[in-house]
């Protein structure tokens, strides 16, 4: 439940939750539950060759497996969400990725984005400077969009 200082107040929450995404919620705003952990679940042909992509893109570890499923997680003591790779037999298709991972980097940009296609990924797009931030488009090596944005 989103909560205002003044109970009669409107809360517009979409404006609310895009003031939190962007680092410019005040006090006024605040949720009466605690933070949920995240994992973040990507369909995969190959969830070992994934995961093994993964890890070293985003500096993780591996964490287990079962099943179909295989995850990481970031190193102790380290924040971050668990990926989770589940095989599926359906392959990828040219449709829009209805979930995309956005890798926050800073002047590294370019040097980061060679180092992921030196580890399989494809460069989809060059750099896009819009809404005053900066990012290129790349692919995982099963086709999976994602996103390397500049965080200044």
């Amino acid at each position: 439940m989103f909560t205002t200082a003044d109970p009669d107040a409107p809360v517009h929450l979409a404006g609310s939750l895009a003031a939190v995404a962007v680092g410019g919620a005040d006090d006024r705003y605040r949720c009466d539950m605690p933070a949920r952990q995240l994992a973040i679940v990507i369909d995969a042909a190959d969830p070992d060759a994934l995961r093994d992509f993964w890890v070293a893109a985003m500096r993780y570890e591996p964490f287990g497996s079962a099943g179909v499923y295989r995850s990481a997680t970031p190193p102790p003591g380290e924040a971050g969400p668990k990926l989770v790779f589940q095989r599926v037999g359906d392959p990828q298709t040219s449709n829009k990725n209805r979930l995309h991972l956005d890798i926050i980097v800073g002047d590294e940009i370019e040097a980061e984005t060679e180092r992921l296609v030196g580890l399989g990924a494809t460069r989809v797009t060059g750099l896009i400077d819009e809404v005053g931030t900066r990012w290129i488009v790349l692919a995982d090596p099963e086709g999976n969009e994602f996103c390397l944005v500049y965080d200044t």
